[in-house]
């Protein structure tokens, strides 16, 4: 992956399962069908992913 992002939320997070944050620039499978888009996955140890459910969060309609 390139491009990624990572945020920590901190120790005191009430969430624990989803203390990290991982966005990608990402699709499903190749294009054009791929549902391209902005991606998210959730983790609190950085090693164990989640992805989020309602992938793509910033979907990428293409040009017009």
């Amino acid at each position: 992956m390139a491009g990624v992002s990572v945020i920590d939320e901190g120790p005191d997070h009430p969430d624990k399962e989803r203390r990290f944050k991982l966005t990608w620039w990402g699709q499903t499978s190749p294009s054009p069908d791929g549902y391209p888009g902005l991606r998210l996955a959730f983790f609190p140890d950085g090693l164990n992913w989640t992805p989020y459910e309602r992938n793509p969060v910033l979907p990428c309609y293409g040009e017009e």
